[in-house]
């Protein structure tokens, strides 16, 4: 039982850490589109701009 908790527990971290990967790198995504001087836009995404 404890390689099964052991095992449990490094895919329970690797989920947490994968998410925030996917997290991060959407923020840096989005705040590296966005124009210099111009607010964030209210709704996630520009029309024309998949």
């Amino acid at each position: 039982m404890v390689a099964a908790s052991i095992f449990l527990w490094a895919a329970v971290a690797a989920v947490i850490v994968l998410v925030l990967a996917l997290v991060g790198f959407g923020i840096w995504a989005v705040a590296r589109q966005r124009p210099a001087g111009k607010p964030a836009p209210d709704t996630v995404g520009s029309p024309g701009r998949d």
